[in-house]
């Protein structure tokens, strides 16, 4: 019987705590900082793996003792310069598909680059735009001066609002609601 107390009485101690770490990690998650740090990190631990993985295979590379690696060499050293019939070699033209991959990878690492810069000026475009605070006028149908509330665009809905100072309106169908801003 009394330890079924002890662990009620813990229960109910934690119990407190645990809401108020549910809310601050929902805090946390809804913040644009943590959206990007959390991007971030996705980003780092994807180019730690590239990296780690191209380190792997230079050095199985460097291990293998058959004759592969000499017979790339030599068939490597041939691909930079073109054999004409009467024997003389020049550079190869840029049309060679060595130098077409290398212009194709930049030209895929500057789309990715662009399309990663067009993501974020979206987002933080976005982001600034929910927090853009609107004038609401509240009209009631006995009055004539109208309720003036200041909403964030993010907290405005079609029936309802919470202020900047966190008051919860529900506008009722006899009342008239202006925004002012958008």
């Amino acid at each position: 019987m009394a330890v079924q107390r002890i662990n009620n009485n813990a229960l109910t101690d934690i119990d407190p705590v645990l809401q108020v770490l549910s809310v601050a990690w929902k805090e946390v998650t809804e913040t644009m900082l943590s959206k990007l740090l959390i991007t971030l990190l996705v980003i780092a631990l994807a180019v730690i793996y590239l990296r780690r993985r191209k380190q792997a295979s230079v050095a199985s590379a460097r291990t293998d003792t058959s004759g592969k690696v000499t017979a790339f060499l030599a068939h490597a050293s041939n691909n930079g310069w073109q054999t004409h019939g009467d024997g003389s070699q020049s550079p190869l033209q840029s049309g060679h598909p060595a130098t077409m991959a290398g212009r194709l990878r930049l030209i895929l690492w500057v789309a990715l680059a662009g399309l990663i810069l067009l993501g974020s000026a979206y987002s933080v475009w976005h982001w600034q735009d929910q927090r853009r605070e609107l004038t609401v006028l509240l009209y009631s149908s006995g009055n004539e001066a109208p309720a003036v509330y200041r909403v964030p665009r993010k907290d405005l809905g079609e029936r309802s609002f919470t202020t900047s100072d966190g008051i919860r309106v529900n506008v009722s169908d006899s009342e008239r609601m202006e925004i002012i801003g958008l």
